[in-house]
């Protein structure tokens, strides 16, 4: 699970479920390079893709609360010792994260880019034009981190160009 060619062109960028359609030119077989893409996204898409079939999407506003297993293994060491930390009173240890995890929330962890969103937040927006194939969807996500050991959650927002007829969706 790599996000080396999430964003590359000529690399198809599939979540199976939701675009399976994506794999049609891929010839498989040595060298072939098929991307997935952030597990954030997955999650929401999952979700999102069956309404945007029927309706099609014009505005999704996601919020991600993200726990320590997507940052790994050490994450959760330093969450499990901060926590411990904090309820003996002590200053909590500071390795992986550069604030106190433990009893807090934080923007994600990623770098900040030149917008203000992280890179976290931007990888939802591309990720989502790309497996949509629509660069015109409007995309706004906000990443936080959150102190659970693993289970992330998220909150959608969506505004669909037309109504959508419940006894159709189903």
């Amino acid at each position: 699970n790599s996000s080396a060619y999430r964003m590359d062109p000529d690399v198809p960028l599939v979540i199976p479920e939701v675009n399976p359609e994506a794999m049609a030119d891929v010839r498989l077989g040595k060298g072939a390079i098929v991307a997935n893409p952030n597990c954030s996204t997955i999650i929401c898409l999952m979700a999102v893709t069956p309404l945007h079939r029927h309706a099609k999407v014009k505005r999704m506003v996601v919020s991600t609360y993200q726990a320590a297993s997507g940052a790994g293994a050490a994450a959760m060491e330093e969450l499990k010792l901060q926590t411990q930390e904090v309820l003996e009173g002590k200053p909590p240890t500071c390795n992986i994260f550069s604030q106190q995890y433990a009893f807090n929330i934080f923007s994600h962890n990623a770098p900040i880019v030149e917008n203000g969103y992280n890179e976290e937040e931007m990888k939802m927006v591309k990720e989502t034009r790309k497996i949509w194939n629509d660069k015109d969807v409007r995309v706004t996500a906000t990443c936080i981190r959150v102190p659970t050991m693993r289970a992330h959650a998220e909150s959608v927002n969506l505004q669909f160009e037309k109504p959508l007829d419940e006894v159709s969706i189903l």
